[in-house]
C-alpha cells in the first residue's frame, strides 16, 4: 500500500526584517491557522502564486508592539503569518511563482528535496513586474526541510 505522505511548508519562517515602507499602506499580517492548504492541486500538480510583501506583525497581541516584516501571501490574499501552508501527497509537483514586493533582493530556501534544501533555489529580485515573477518547479518526494 502506497503510503500517502504529506508534508507541512510554512513559508513565513522565512520571516525578513525589512526597512520602513515610507508613506505605503501596510497591511496588518493575518494570523494562519495552517488548517487550509493554499494553491489548487489538480492532476498531482499544484499550482501556487506567492508573494512577499511587507506587513505588520503583532507577535504577542494586536495593538501591542509590532514589527514591519516581510511576510507571505498567496496571490491577491493577506500577508500571513506562518505563510501559506503547503501540503501535498508524496509524488506531487509543485509549480510556484513568488513576486517580490520588498525593496530588496531575496532568496527562497527550503522548497526543494532535503538534500538540496540549504543552497538558494533562485533569487527573488525586488519590485519585479508580474511577468517576471520567479518560478520554481519542485518534485515533493516525501518531506520537504525548511530553514529561515
Amino acid at each position: 500500500m502506497r503510503c500517502a505522505r504529506s508534508f507541512l511548508f510554512s513559508l513565513a519562517s522565512a520571516l525578513l526584517a525589512s526597512a520602513a515602507f515610507g508613506g505605503q499602506n501596510v497591511p496588518v499580517a493575518a494570523i494562519n491557522d495552517n488548517r487550509a492548504p493554499a494553491g489548487v492541486l489538480r492532476d498531482s500538480v499544484l499550482t501556487l502564486h506567492l508573494e512577499i510583501r511587507p506587513a505588520v506583525w503583532y507577535p504577542e497581541k494586536d495593538g501591542g508592539p509590532h514589527l514591519t516584516v516581510g511576510a507571505f501571501a498567496e496571490e491577491g490574499h493577506a500577508p500571513q503569518i506562518p505563510g501559506p501552508l503547503i501540503r501535498v501527497p508524496e509524488g506531487t509537483e509543485i509549480f510556484a511563482t513568488v513576486r517580490n514586493l520588498l525593496d530588496h533582493t531575496i532568496y527562497i530556501h527550503g522548497l526543494a528535496p532535503r538534500s538540496a534544501a540549504f543552497t538558494p533555489q533562485a533569487p527573488v529580485d525586488p519590485m519585479a513586474p508580474p511577468e517576471a515573477a520567479t518560478t520554481l518547479e519542485i518534485a515533493a518526494g516525501g518531506k520537504l526541510a525548511r530553514h529561515a
